[in-house]
């Protein structure tokens, strides 16, 4: 079997989204479901290159200055709910006292903020190179 770049394009097919069940931390699942884009799509990629620039000027502006450059528990759960939020693209099936909750990007901030464990599993499933296979 031959290897063609245009056709075996996980970059491009990263970027299409990937929608799974969301599943409860005691292993229910959910008719909720989560889309997602994966680690090697473009925004995924220039999310993750202007957050190493933020923190390489973070660091040599703390060394000029003398100081140490460790991040707070406070800063890393923001950067992991921005990264978490930079993946996530849609939703369905998410309510609030029986009422449907739209997907947008205020409010999964906010739920990210509130529930770590969706967090791990959409940088999980955003991670999972096979979920976005190529449609050949």
């Amino acid at each position: 079997m031959s290897f063609d770049l245009n056709k075996q394009n996980f970059s491009k097919a990263a970027s299409e989204g990937y929608t799974f069940n969301l599943t409860l931390p005691d292993g229910t699942e959910s008719d909720a479901t989560l889309t997602v884009i994966g680690d090697m799509s473009k925004a995924v990629k220039a999310h993750s290159r202007k957050r190493y620039q933020e923190l390489q000027l973070r660091s040599k502006t703390a060394a000029r200055k003398g100081k140490d450059d460790e991040l707070t528990i406070a800063e890393a759960e923001e950067y992991v709910i921005a990264d978490a939020l930079i993946r996530l693209v849609g939703w369905s099936g998410f309510t609030e006292d029986g009422k449907e909750v739209p997907f947008s990007k205020d409010k999964a901030e906010e739920i990210l903020q509130e529930h770590s464990w969706i967090r791990d599993l959409i940088l999980k499933e955003a991670a999972e190179v096979t979920n976005f296979s190529p449609k050949v």
